[in-house]
């Protein structure tokens, strides 16, 4: 597919990627604007997944450049492109909701939507998985790391354990370094193939 072809199909999944990042820094400035009015109970767990959460939009938008190589692009394929940033996009609106009083108890709200976020991520990273072998007909370099983040993710799914939940949210910044450290600095070469 020729870039410019790539470029208006990929848009539609840029924005919707992009409303997940934007979604971060609007909630981000609401908090920062209710300076010392707004309480905020802390929690590690939460904080370190929400922060993946973002990295994770901004390295789909730089991967989904790999895409523009296949060479039989279809509607069922773009549906499944599109399915990535979607549900990314629905992670996000789990971990930030909006502040209706002058209190944010983040181990409350994270113990409330972990069942439903960490079922997003199990379809995230089954959506990862599948991807390369979707567009290109490969498996990807990186699937051990994606099958580590499905793993992880299951794992949130079937604990509500605040030790382990905060174990796999450090896990998930292990794997991001692994993953990085291995295929990630190289905008459109090798940092965009394992995707």
């Amino acid at each position: 597919m020729n870039n410019l072809a790539f470029n208006y199909i990929a848009t539609l999944a840029s924005v919707i990627n992009a409303l997940g990042i934007v979604r971060m820094l609007v909630r981000l400035s609401e908090y920062l604007q209710r300076g010392n009015s707004l309480r905020i109970k802390f929690d590690w767990t939460y904080t370190l997944l929400t922060v993946h959460q973002f990295l994770t939009h901004v390295l789909l938008w730089w991967l989904l450049w790999g895409i523009r190589e296949t060479s039989g692009f279809y509607f069922v394929t773009y549906l499944y492109m599109l399915m990535g940033p979607i549900l990314l996009f629905l992670g996000t609106s789990l971990l930030t909701p909006e502040v209706v009083d002058d209190e944010i108890h983040l181990p409350e709200l994270y113990r409330r939507v972990r069942p439903t976020y960490s079922t997003t991520l199990i379809l995230v990273w089954l959506w990862a998985l599948f991807t390369r072998p979707v567009f290109h007909g490969e498996v990807a370099p990186a699937t051990s790391i994606f099958l580590l983040y499905l793993l992880g993710a299951i794992l949130l799914r079937i604990t509500s354990n605040r030790t382990a939940n905060f174990a796999l949210a450090v896990g998930y910044w292990i794997l991001f370094t692994v993953y990085l450290s291995l295929y990630g600095g190289n905008f459109g070469g090798p940092g965009a193939t394992p995707l």
